[in-house]
């Protein structure tokens, strides 16, 4: 008969359980009665050794347009993590959600701990359009963050559902929700934009853009003028007084 701290009988047979014993060297008693009533025992001393301190986290907020993303955090290094969608240390989401994520760590002792945290997968936007009235691009999707570009640029002060472009070229925008999440619209290839001028205060051109006639009203003489189409050729140029064109 076996007796001692951690000793339980299951199924009919002796077991040792280290878990409900502290770490450290725990004494075993066995003993035996023959057939003559004679006894005799003996004792042997098992070491119960501590399981290794293992943490992880927390794990940083993902985006479910994210592609397949490094899992760190897992402490001491040298263990492995696990857990649906994971292979090695990556985590192959399949979509938003909160995935239970499980690091293991073992010693040189051959103990193992473990720690477990959730990583925390957030929705993307849908995927933005970008529809054109007259010379503004209007893109109204609802309540979210907006920013423009031009050609892979950010667009200074560009945040608004609409951009009304000043040169040609191609124009993407982003949009963000109150998760950080973002996507991306297609390029919109803008070949006409719609004329500007700095002096709008004190002239006047009509109509604006124009395929054929021109007409400029101004309030201040000008010494020489000219017109430049959108390619930035010079159509016609002339000194003093600005005619109709």
């Amino acid at each position: 008969v076996y007796s001692g701290p951690g000793v339980v009988t299951a199924n009919g047979f002796p077991h040792f359980n280290p878990s409900a014993v502290a770490p450290g060297i725990q004494v075993i008693q066995y003993e035996y009665s023959d057939a003559n009533g004679c006894d005799v025992d003996t004792v042997m001393s098992l070491v119960v050794n501590d399981v290794p301190a293992v943490s992880l986290g927390p794990l940083p907020n993902a985006c479910e347009n994210d592609s397949a993303f490094l899992l760190t955090g897992g402490s001491p290094p040298g263990g492995w993590y696990a857990g649906i969608g994971v292979s090695g240390d990556t985590l192959n989401h399949s979509g938003a959600g909160a995935y239970l994520i499980q690091y293991y760590y073992q010693d040189s002792l051959g103990c193992t701990g473990q720690a477990t945290e959730f990583q925390i997968v957030n929705v993307a936007p849908p995927i933005p359009q970008i529809d054109q009235y007259n010379y503004t691009l209007i893109c109204n999707w609802g309540f979210y963050q907006y920013q423009w570009l031009w050609s892979g640029d950010t667009i200074p002060g560009a945040t608004s559902i609409s951009h009304t472009p000043t040169q040609p070229g191609d124009y993407t925008v982003i949009i963000t929700n109150t998760y950080g999440c973002s996507s991306y619209s297609a390029p919109f290839t803008m070949n006409t934009v719609s004329v500007q001028t700095p002096l709008a205060d004190r002239w006047r051109i009509f109509p604006n853009p124009s395929a054929r006639t021109l007409r400029v009203d101004g309030q201040s003489a000008v010494s020489s003028w000219q017109v430049v189409d959108l390619s930035g050729r010079t159509v016609i140029s002339g000194d003093n007084r600005l005619p109709e064109l």
